[in-house]
C-alpha cells in the first residue's frame, strides 16, 4: 500500500475495515456492505503527511489525472483545503468535499 493513499472504517464493535484507496471505503459502503450506523469512524491518509489518517467526512479531496490513487479513480485526501490546494496548484485537477465524493463515486 502507498502511505499517501489508503483508508480505513472502525465499526461500532470495533472491527477495523483497511483499504488500499479513499475510493474502495466509498464503494465499500456505497454497495451497502457496512450500514452507516454501524460506523464509528471513517478515517483517510492525509496525501500530504503520509501515513497520517484524518476524519474522512472533514477532509478535502482532490482528483487529479497527474497525481494518480493506486486504484485509478485519482483520488487524494487532505486534512487542510490549504494543502489540497497546494497540490492542486502542482498537480491541477477538482478539489471536492466528502459528500461531493459520495455522489461522484458509486456503487459497482
Amino acid at each position: 500500500m502507498d502511505n499517501k493513499f489508503g483508508s480505513e472504517i472502525i465499526s461500532n464493535k470495533g472491527k477495523v475495515y483497511k483499504f488500499d484507496a479513499a475510493e474502495c471505503m466509498v464503494r465499500f459502503v456505497k454497495e451497502g456492505k457496512i450500514k452507516q450506523e454501524d460506523i464509528q469512524n471513517r478515517l483517510v491518509t492525509d496525501a500530504s503527511k503520509p501515513g497520517q489518517f484524518v476524519d474522512a467526512s472533514s477532509a478535502t479531496y482532490l482528483i487529479s489525472e497527474k497525481f494518480p490513487s493506486p486504484m485509478g479513480a485519482n483520488l487524494s485526501a487532505y486534512g487542510s483545503k490549504g494543502d489540497a490546494e497546494k497540490f492542486q496548484k502542482d498537480f491541477s485537477g477538482e478539489l471536492k468535499t466528502w459528500d461531493e465524493i459520495l455522489i461522484k463515486f458509486k456503487a459497482k
